[in-house]
């Protein structure tokens, strides 16, 4: 029976039922993403053509949106840092 702190599984909010995936599913999932997103890269000229795709209605780069991932892991990987302090304990210098 699927657990998350603070809410036995009797009374987690219906919607998390649909976001309990397994580690190996969401890395699986994860990793097949970025194989994806590597090919596409490849077959982009250089890092200032344009995408074949939109961003909210402008056009962008595969620099932008490769300084767009770097921003985006890097503020949510503080995130995760603060989860896991929660998790262990352990915190860093």
């Amino acid at each position: 029976m699927a657990h998350i702190h603070g809410f036995s599984s009797l009374e987690m909010p219906a919607v998390l039922h649909q976001f309990l995936r397994s580690v190996e599913d969401v890395m699986r999932n994860w990793k097949t993403a970025c194989d994806a997103s590597r090919c596409n890269a490849a077959s982009i000229p250089d890092l200032d053509a344009p995408a074949v795709h939109a961003w909210d209605g402008e056009r962008v780069t595969l620099r932008w949106i490769t300084v767009h991932l770097i921003r985006e892991y890097a503020r949510h990987t503080g995130h995760a840092d603060l989860l896991r302090e929660r998790i262990d304990g352990a915190t860093g210098e």
